[in-house]
């Protein structure tokens, strides 16, 4: 990714450097219930999105 951001032949100021996440997304909900539908959901290892099943059951699905 260095490699990557130095050959935009320009230089980052600090602001712009805690910017990049490095392709990490950050998770706010953890458990999807009926008052998180759309929120990101899952362990940092498997992101997804709550929605509700076919059943009923909120569930995170993942991206």
């Amino acid at each position: 990714m260095l490699k990557k951001i130095s050959s935009l032949g320009t230089s980052l100021n600090k602001t712009e450097q805690k910017r990049i996440e490095g392709g990490i997304r950050l998770i706010r909900v953890i458990v999807c219930t009926e008052n998180t539908n759309g929120l990101d959901c899952g362990p940092p290892h498997c992101p997804g999105v709550c929605t509700t099943g076919p059943s009923g059951d909120p569930f995170c699905l993942p991206y």
